[in-house]
């Protein structure tokens, strides 16, 4: 069940308070609308009882005092003014107490669920991917079922064949990957928070109309995955898996893209690292 209004959890605390301020204001205005014979002592103030049953005071000043009958009717309705803000008070705070207590619990299992679900990142395996790569050629597969999925004409498909290495860095908190084309409009840059949560909209690898979001799902000694997921048309995402050889001048990548409406593909690439 939702909140019956915004802000709810923090003005449960000084619930209590309003309906005895309420109640206070309701007995005043009693007293004003009514009159009091003079027989009767007034001096007293009335207070609500420390019960918390704050009709009792009402009670009391109507049996000690009457009030004339031209003056009944202002008194019921102060008491059914009364009545309804008490009611009100005392009722939104039950649904608030169920509300709570259904609801904890789902939190406290989402929690768990994220924290279950946190990437796996260690900063010092990010650093050992970090640096100059060339392409291998020869050692690579072919991009044509890639470009098929995406649609790419033949005649554009040309200039995969122009992506020539990587340059993978780290800098203010977030992995920078950047796809080197020999033409360097077609060259992109990606940024992979270091934390593991997705980054802000950036521009899409095809270079299609439309944004993505990039993000680090783990990194763990010689092995690192991120994702790329693309809003617009075509929708979908795209993982990346590097792993190092062990003589760590080599790197493997192998890309894997799924389109919602169009189906897979993948094909791996081998960079050598550059000489510094």
């Amino acid at each position: 069940m939702p909140p019956f209004f915004p802000g709810t959890a923090r003005l449960a605390p000084t619930l209590p308070r309003l309906a005895l301020t309420a109640a206070a204001g309701g007995i005043l205005l009693v007293r004003r609308n009514c009159t009091v014979p003079k027989a009767v002592s007034c001096a007293e103030p009335v207070l609500i009882s420390d019960t918390y049953k704050p009709f009792q005071a009402v009670d009391a000043v109507t049996s000690a005092s009457p009030p004339d009958s031209t003056n009944f009717p202002c008194l019921l309705v102060s008491v059914a003014i009364l009545q309804s803000i008490w009611c009100l008070v005392t009722s939104r705070a039950s649904m608030l107490s169920a509300w709570v207590a259904q609801t904890l619990p789902m939190l406290q299992y989402a929690d768990a669920q994220a924290t279950a679900m946190k990437p796996s990142i260690d900063v010092g395996a990010v650093q050992q991917f970090c640096g100059c790569w060339v392409k291998e050629t020869s050692r690579s597969d072919s991009m044509d079922a890639f470009c098929q999925l995406f649609g790419v004409p033949r005649w554009l498909r040309q200039a995969t064949r122009l992506m020539v290495g990587l340059e993978i860095c780290m800098q203010d908190n977030a992995l920078l990957v950047k796809q080197v084309c020999k033409l360097r409009w077609l060259s992109t840059m990606e940024s992979f928070p270091l934390d593991g949560v997705p980054s802000s909209l950036q521009r899409r690898r095809d270079l299609r109309p439309g944004k993505q979001r990039g993000q680090l799902l783990v990194a763990a000694d010689d092995y690192m995955q991120i994702r790329v997921v693309w809003e617009g048309a075509p929708c979908g995402e795209a993982r990346d898996t590097l792993q190092l050889a062990k003589s760590g001048k080599e790197l493997l990548v192998l890309h894997e893209a799924n389109l919602h409406d169009r189906g897979q593909a993948a094909f791996k690439e081998v960079y050598k690292r550059k000489a510094s």
